[in-house]
């Protein structure tokens, strides 16, 4: 291309010899003319043979030379230079910009007449004349001609650098406009103007000229830069500079001269194909690889730091790939910024200069990174360096794909341009970049998939990819059930929408209000609107019972499944033709005996140790501290008599709390339990009814507290005739000791005062519940209680001497029982003022929104361990050792009893927030019982649970009369009550069938794939009428090996392997078992001392070889759950293994007389040695319980005979107070300790085989 506007008279060849003369240009033997005939124009040749090494064949001195340097020189002659260099500002401060410039201020001197010269003569401006017209350099290609370039790394290359000259140009043109003669001789818009296209050719002329002179930098050297290039051995001369910075080319070693031979040198022999089209516009026809290209890489646009990668790199945005020894490698450090992101410990910080500017710093994980070519250092320190790189290549090779992807996509469109174009330079050079950077690329992706499978393989990436894995299908499912919460928020927002339309003003939200202000608006005695009013009439009918009728009030939900009829009647759904009476159980008179005999002609029947140690930890984990009725330490004591000798037990106290603690603990497993536990039930309840009706007439402590328990025992058994019966006589009892009376009144010691506070305040909790759930008044008159509640202190720091101090801060069992209590009180003012005994009374909404906000205050009071959260709608498993979901239903349950009334009312659209309080707290309520469920945990508490879940999914069906039944809100009624079922049909409840005939009709109900028949006869397949068990066969194990099996579970190592979860996090039961084991999650709220298998193993000599029973493994091999030993497994019951008669207790292996064969050392530590009060019991040593006349049905505790035909050693377990801590005061690096230490006893005939991995002690 040649100069358009501005005019350059070309001069001949010959006379740049003459002017390198007279600028004292020395040559040695070398000459400038044309060379060969292949295009390559002019060059340097050889005049006369050259053989020393490093002969200099051309000086050029320093004056001649075209640096930075030179050029700032040359403007302290020439204003006009000065002027356009200062007004261009930085960018005359580069080589590039200064020698550009020069190069535009000679040419103007030479275009213009004498007259009108601008500038001031020197040697260089006559140079210029003698450079070719003509630069092949793809700036000046064609549009057709650069579109040849697509998919080659020259393509981006080239428009960024032609979008860079024209902003270039523009900065030059805006920044001398102003100087006069700039504008008359550049800007003038005539035949001399300065055009884009003029510029393009001095950008041209400096980059296919310039040297790198080592000590001077870039440069334009006069008559060296004639020199053509040839790379490698073809390579003839080289240049330097010598001490003078004179600029010389000299001979390379090794080569000799001809004369009339060309001198070559080289423009950079591992430059890439693409640079060297991109600089020089050729590629050498030897040239068989690109060596090297570069690809820019762009930060994706989801990328949170996007903006701030880029504003902060000063990296080129791509990276350089280039052979390396018959492969490729890449660099590139802007790669490793995309690659990492702020939770890997990338940060972007704004800081403030100290002249007040601010600046955006890099941070890695609080280092500062001052330059980002060092955080790849940073990063090859991590423990995730093999990650990062993985990262890389992943991003490298995707990038390398989609640039071969448009290189081949581009191929089509070649064949009609290589028609078009012939065989000229541009296709030529084209062709061939496209096929050496084709074959380049090609190599590289085959190398980086190469590198990927090597860091996939690595132990650090598959363990980070797992964590990926797992993290997706977490955030996968919290998608799920936003979208769903969402959804169901939406169904809500309509429903209050619709009631806020026809509601009473906006009352004061419960988080506003203080709990004086609550008390002033429950004391309120001023009169409500009468459109806020509704009047409520007691059921005028009798409940028929089996001896006479007797009378239950609304509390009882009674009434509220009535009205729920009447609203299925009215909307003439075909399920409306239920008696109310089919969801409750009949009130059953009292049996004198059961069939046979009594207990006390069958004798005294004690259970084994290992069954008694349980159902003692059962009680005190999981009932003590929500009803703190017995002091443990003085409990433990009467226990440690009692497995001494049962027979001698002669205090009917004892007999009496005894029974009733192993009966209480048995029906709070019943869901976990089988038939044997159902028949020894009863077999506890007629000891301790027996034992009640002796000391009945006793006005003691200890009668009242008989009479406490036998209430918790008939609310779980839902027998409300003794309930009522023993409620009235505790109640009487009470006054009659005077527990409602001010304790500190009385000249008492600090242990019985404060039992006395605990027992009283117990009672009043259950005559609370008790009175809700029989729909009766409350016997406790609030008038006449003037007890304090007990101190907020657990049993073991307390004496009759006084209380130890506790740690600061620790939170105490007792506090659940506290927490318990007042929310009694809430629930005695609902049932007071919302459901008092006369036959007809008024309510109004303000009244129970008011008591609704006083119970959201109690909530709101507890402290953070007794408050279940909801996460996502549903409950929060960190549950740890607390009664939080007891508190959380007693929140739920009392809610329910204050919107009830409102339901059945006549207040029409004004109910619907009552509708949907009442639903809400039903869903809460089935959520807990399955949270429950979900942790193996007892329903210890003071209602019957069966009955609760009828009812709150009457509920739950309630406000789905009036939803959309493909709406969120009904098809999550439907799930609920879909589950609600299941356990009701588990439990075998009263009136199960008869609400899933309601249900079914109303919802979309999955039925079981079984009846219930069909699961109450395959709980019961283990029992075999030879009371013969064939046990499935295990791999043979030696003892030991089964031990470290059993020890390993418990270990701390294998504790720490399992990743921790967020304490919010969902659904996370049991972290060390098994999908197919979720069924036995461990209750990380319980870690006692317990045995690993909840169930004996029997089993004979002759079974062991027999292959395993796929019914047994499906329920009795399974994991079983460590919390404690169950009375039986949801796979089917306990075998059962009776006594061996006689009242001699079966001896274990010499030295363990009395302990038993499971008993260890370790173990057998004094009850004593726990309690810092003298009061404790003292120190004693449990022995093998007697059995005589024990009959626990068919076959029930019988061990293996050995060979001898001899029953083999009774397994007991040695009982400690440590055995009966509270799972949160028991570590479980303790526990793996304790188990690893534990010595098993052989026994002949029942080896270790009998056991399969999980078992456990």
């Amino acid at each position: 291309c040649r100069m358009t506007n501005m005019r350059r008279f070309h001069l001949p060849l010959p006379a740049l010899r003459a002017w390198a003369h007279l600028n004292n240009v020395q040559r040695n033997g070398v000459t400038f003319g044309p060379v060969y005939s292949d295009e390559r124009g002019l060059g340097i040749k050889a005049t006369n043979e050259q053989t020393e090494d490093d002969a200099t064949l051309l000086k050029v001195p320093p004056s001649l030379i075209l640096s930075l340097e030179n050029v700032w020189v040359y403007a302290k002659s020439d204003p006009q230079l000065k002027q356009v260099l200062d007004a261009v500002g930085e960018y005359a401060q580069t080589a590039r910009g200064a020698i550009l410039i020069f190069l535009l201020m000679q040419i103007t001197y030479s275009t213009y007449e004498e007259y009108e010269k601008i500038g001031v003569s020197n040697p260089l401006a006559e140079y210029i004349r003698f450079l070719p017209h003509e630069i092949p350099l793809p700036t000046f290609w064609s549009e057709d001609e650069r579109a040849l370039l697509a998919g080659t790394s020259l393509e981006a290359a080239l428009y960024t650098k032609l979008k860079s000259l024209e902003r270039e140009y523009t900065h030059l043109r805006d920044s001398t406009r102003r100087i006069e003669w700039c504008q008359s001789h550049w800007w003038n818009d005539g035949p001399e103007s300065f055009h884009l296209n003029d510029w393009k050719r001095l950008d041209a002329m400096y980059r296919s000229r310039a040297l790198d002179l080592p000590g001077i930098g870039h440069a334009m050297v006069p008559c060296i830069d004639m020199a053509n290039h040839a790379s490698g051995d073809d390579t003839v001369a080289l240049y330097d500079t010598d001490t003078d910075d004179t600029a010389v080319l000299v001979l390379r070693k090794g080569k000799a001269l001809k004369a009339g031979e060309e001198v070559t040198i080289t423009y950079g022999d591992e430059k890439g194909a693409c640079e060297m089209v991109f600089s020089y516009g050729f590629i050498e026809d030897s040239m068989t690889s690109a060596r090297e290209l570069f690809l820019d890489l762009d930060i994706p646009e989801d990328d949170p730091l996007r903006l701030a990668k880029k504003a902060a790199s000063k990296a080129a945005p791509g990276f350089k790939i280039f052979a390396k020894d018959y492969s490729t490698d890449w660099e590139g450090d802007f790669v490793w910024l995309v690659c990492v992101n702020e939770e890997d410990g990338l940060d972007f910080r704004l800081l403030q200069t100290v002249n007040g500017e601010k600046e955006l710093k890099v941070f890695w994980k609080d280092d500062e990174v001052s330059d980002i070519s060092k955080l790849r250092d940073l990063l090859e320190q991590e423990r995730l360096w093999e990650v990062f790189q993985l990262r890389a290549i992943a991003t490298l090779q995707s990038r390398v794909e989609e640039q071969l992807l448009a290189l081949d996509r581009s191929k089509a469109n070649l064949i009609a341009m290589m028609q078009k174009f012939d065989k000229s330079n541009p296709l030529r050079t084209a062709m061939k970049l496209r096929d050496l950077e084709e074959k380049l690329m090609l190599h590289a992706y085959e190398n980086f998939e190469a590198k990927k499978i090597e860091h996939l393989e690595s132990k650090v990436v598959q363990d980070y990819l797992e964590s990926l894995e797992e993290r997706v299908r977490s955030l996968e499912q919290e998608v799920r059930e936003l979208k769903d919460l969402l959804d169901e928020k939406d169904e809500k927002i309509d429903i209050l929408s619709r009631i806020h339309s026809t509601s009473p003003a906006t009352r004061t939200t419960s988080s506003e209000r203080s709990p004086s202000s609550v008390d002033e608006k429950t004391s309120d005695k001023h009169e409500a609107p009468p459109e806020d009013t509704f009047r409520v009439q007691q059921s005028p009918s009798l409940l028929d019972g089996e001896a006479d009728s007797y009378f239950m009030g609304a509390s009882s939900g009674r009434a509220f499944i009535d009205t729920f009829k009447t609203k299925v009647q009215e909307s003439g759904k075909p399920c409306s033709d239920f008696e109310t009476s089919s969801f409750f159980a009949p009130c059953k008179s009292p049996t004198s005996s059961p069939k046979g005999s009594s207990p006390k002609a069958a004798g005294t029947k004690t259970p084994p140790r290992l069954v008694s140690d349980q159902m003692i930890n059962i009680f005190f984990q999981e009932w003590a501290p929500l009803f703190p009725i017995l002091h443990r330490p003085t409990f433990l004591k009467l226990y440690t008599e009692y497995v001494a000798g049962p027979e001698h037990m002669s205090d009917q106290h004892a007999v009496a709390q005894l029974n009733l603690v192993f009966g209480i603990a048995a029906l709070s497993a019943e869901a976990r339990s089988s038939l044997w536990n159902k028949q020894n039930v009863e077999s506890f309840e007629w000891q301790w009814r027996e034992a009640i009706e002796v000391v009945l007439t006793e006005n003691t402590l200890a009668t009242l507290q008989c009479l406490v328990l036998a209430q918790l025992y008939c609310i779980a058994k839902a027998d409300y005739n003794r309930l009522s019966h023993y409620k009235g006589m505790a109640i009487s009892l009470s006054h009659r000791l005077g527990l409602h009376q001010s304790q500190e009144r009385f000249s008492l010691g600090a242990l019985t005062s404060e039992t006395r506070k605990r027992v009283f305040w117990a009672l009043y909790t259950l005559d609370c519940f008790s009175a809700a759930l029989l729909g009766l008044p409350k016997l406790l008159n609030e008038d006449d209680i003037h007890a304090e509640y007990p101190v907020d202190i657990d049993d073991e720091n307390v004496s009759e001497r006084g209380f130890q101090s506790t740690l600061p801060g620790e939170s105490t069992r007792l506090s659940s029982a506290l927490a318990l209590f007042r929310g009694s009180r809430i629930l005695a003012k609902v049932l007071d003022e919302l459901y008092p005994a006369s036959v007809s009374y008024e309510l109004s909404l303000q009244k129970m929104s008011a008591l609704n906000d006083e119970l959201d205050v109690w909530q709101g009071s507890l402290p953070a361990h007794l408050r279940l959260q909801f996460i996502q709608d549903k409950p929060s498993t960190n549950v740890v050792g607390s009664r939080s979901p007891f508190l959380s239903l007693t929140y739920q349950y009392i809610r329910t009893l204050i919107h009830r009334p409102a339901v059945g009312s006549n207040l029409g659209a004004k109910a619907s927030s009552s509708i949907v309080a009442l639903a809400n707290a039903s869903k809460r309520t089935i959520q807990i019982i399955q949270l429950l469920e979900e942790r193996r945990m007892s329903f210890s508490f003071c209602l019957n649970k069966n009955e609760l879940l009828l009812l709150s999914g009457f509920g739950l069906l309630f406000q789905g009369l009036d939803l959309n039944r493909k709406g969120k809100l009904m098809q999550d009624s439907q799930r609920l009550v879909c589950s609600m079922m299941t356990i009701l049909q588990r439990n075998a409840a009263f009136g199960s069938a008869e609400f899933q005939r309601v249900a079914c009709a109303m919802v979309r109900v999955e039925k079981s794939s079984r009846p219930m028949q069909a699961v109450k006869a395959s709980s019961h397949t283990w029992n075999k009428s030879d009371g013969a068990m064939e046990v499935p066969r295990t791999k043979a194990k030696t003892a030991r090996k089964q031990l470290q099996a059993m020890a390993s579970r418990f270990s701390t190592s294998n504790i720490s392997a399992v990743k921790k979860e967020n304490l919010v996090e969902r659904r996370v039961t049991a972290p060390t078992s098994s999908a197919r084991d979720n069924q036995f999650a461990r209750d990380d709220t319980q870690l006692s001392v317990s045995p690993a298998n909840s169930e004996p193993i029997r089993s004979q000599p002759h079974d062991l070889g027999r292959k395993r029973n796929t019914s047994m493994a499906a329920g009795m091999f399974d994991v079983p759950n460590l919390d404690y030993l169950s009375f039986g497994d949801d796979g089917g019951p306990i075998p059962s293994y009776p006594s061996t008669g006689g009242g001699n207790a079966t001896k274990g292996p010499p030295g363990d007389e009395g302990t038993g064969c499971l008993s260890s050392p370790s173990l057998s530590v004094p009850l004593d040695n726990f309690f810092a009060s003298t009061d404790a019991p003292g120190p004693c040593i449990a022995p093998s319980p007697s059995t005589a006349q024990f009959d626990w049905g068919a076959d029930l505790w019988t061990l293996p005979a050995d060979g001898n035909g001899q029953a083999g050693a009774q397994s007991v377990l040695s009982f400690t107070e440590e055995e009966l801590t509270s799972g949160e005061e028991w570590s479980i690096h303790d526990g793996g300790s304790d188990f690893r230490e534990m010595p098993i006893a052989h026994t002949d005939g029942f080896g270790l085989e009998a056991f399969d991995e999980h078992f456990g002690v």
